[in-house]
């Protein structure tokens, strides 16, 4: 099984060091990873990336 930090990580994150430091103890989301990428899915996108 792959490590879970590897899925916390995204931009403007240097390291999980940093990011350990950041979330609080015991940071669970609320959303499933499903529930995560529909969610995602299902904003607008921005203007600027629209053609």
């Amino acid at each position: 099984m792959r490590d879970k930090k590897a899925d916390l990580a995204g931009p403007g994150i240097g390291d999980y060091a940093e990011l350990e430091r950041i979330l609080p103890q015991g940071y669970r989301s609320l959303l499933t990873p499903r529930q995560t990428q529909q969610a995602i899915q299902r904003l607008p996108l921005p203007q600027s990336m629209v053609h």
